[in-house]
């Protein structure tokens, strides 16, 4: 698919396709790097050693940040 032709599907879809597709964009960006890397390396140290959320403290997060558009 063409450049063109990307950009003329994009257009035609809803925001919440777009914000998806953004996201993954932004995912793919980073997905590789060294500072992705060690942000995974320190949240998993924290997760094994106890220091995670609740499911009610996730959700309250989720809703602040969709508030937030991101």
């Amino acid at each position: 698919m063409s450049v063109p032709e990307l950009k003329s599907q994009i257009e035609r879809w809803d925001a919440e396709e777009r914000g998806f597709a953004a996201a993954y964009l932004r995912h793919l960006s980073r997905k590789g790097t060294l500072a992705n890397q060690i942000e995974l390396a320190s949240a998993m140290k924290e997760f094994e050693e106890g220091r995670s959320f609740t499911l009610e403290q996730v959700e309250r997060l989720h809703e602040a940040l969709r508030a937030e558009g991101k």
